[in-house]
């Protein structure tokens, strides 16, 4: 008959998975301590690298933040429960703040054999073998494990914005802009009196915008200016060679466009130039490369110069 009432406490003296990880009532021993704290462990790099503080500690993020919130609480819950178990009051887990101090007392929470029987806290905590052990401890780490892989997956999908692929890039007065690739910086040693210029080095790809105001200059119409610009670039290259002027509408604007290929300074280059009439200024819209990057970049050097504009 004792040996069934014992069983029978033994069982109701066993703690349950949500006891050992949300509630600081009752007691812990030492073997369900250890393994709690190999899961919390666990629990906290796994949150490290899915919200990427590990990599970019510099910008907190808010998922970590809360997830080592929850982490710490779930730690403090546990130490709580262990000097219950050594029959010392729960406030004493603030013992571990003191300097030197918290090793002795890590040591004894790891290793010390809590109180036998009853104390105050509760009966003494059921100490199963590892067999019995092993499939709590195992269920706990990969649901735990699981939960950190939905949450990081959801804030993921919601919160995380890649960065942008384009820029936009604007003069100096804010009166014109053109979008570019977010790879090209933005540099002031193409042209000295270019509003907007930008270089990608390692690609060898170049942009830049001239704007010019009408009451400077005396053309008739944005045919005869882009004649000249055409004209000036020609004279500066060596064996140039250009195609059949493209006519294009700019935001209600006339626009030119020529592809012009050469030698500069030793260099071989290719630009696509367009030219762009405002009822107030003419705009030059260069963009180059060399001829070995040409065939993989015209797409995005058209793109480029079209995305031209200006801002009244």
């Amino acid at each position: 008959m004792d040996e069934k009432n014992n069983m029978e406490l033994a069982e109701t003296t066993e703690n349950s998975l949500g006891d050992l990880f949300f509630s600081w009532k009752g007691r812990m021993n030492r073997s369900e301590y250890f393994y709690t704290f190999i899961v919390d462990i666990v629990g906290f790099f796994v949150s490290t690298i899915l919200t990427g503080d590990i990599f970019s500690p510099s910008k907190p993020d808010p998922l970590f933040g809360s997830l080592t919130c929850l982490l710490v609480a779930i730690r403090v819950f546990q130490m709580i429960k262990r000097f219950h178990d050594l029959g010392k009051p729960g406030w004493s887990v603030l013992l571990i703040l003191l300097p030197l101090y918290n090793i002795y007392l890590a040591a004894i929470l790891f290793g010390k054999k809590g109180q036998p029987n009853l104390n105050e806290y509760g009966t003494e905590p059921l100490t199963s073998p590892w067999k019995r052990k092993a499939p709590k401890i195992l269920a706990s780490v990969l649901g735990f494990v699981f939960l950190l892989l939905l949450i990081a997956s959801n804030y993921t999908k919601k919160d995380i914005v890649n960065p942008p692929s384009t820029i936009v890039m604007s003069s100096q007065d804010k009166k014109c802009q053109i979008t570019i690739p977010s790879r090209l910086k933005a540099t002031t040693t193409l042209n000295k009196i270019a509003i907007i210029q930008a270089v990608d080095n390692p690609e060898n790809i170049g942009v830049m915008v001239i704007r010019e105001d009408k009451r400077d200059v005396n053309f008739g119409s944005v045919n005869d200016y882009a004649a000249q610009v055409k004209q000036n670039i020609l004279n500066s290259l060596t064996s140039p060679k250009i195609s059949i002027p493209l006519e294009l509408a700019m935001d209600g604007n006339k626009g030119i466009q020529y592809q012009i290929e050469g030698t500069f300074d030793q260099t071989n280059v290719i630009y696509l130039l367009l030219v762009v009439e405002s009822p107030t200024h003419y705009y030059q819209v260069f963009a180059f490369t060399s001829p070995s990057m040409f065939e993989n970049e015209e797409n995005e050097m058209n793109e480029i110069i079209h995305s031209f504009k200006e801002i009244n």
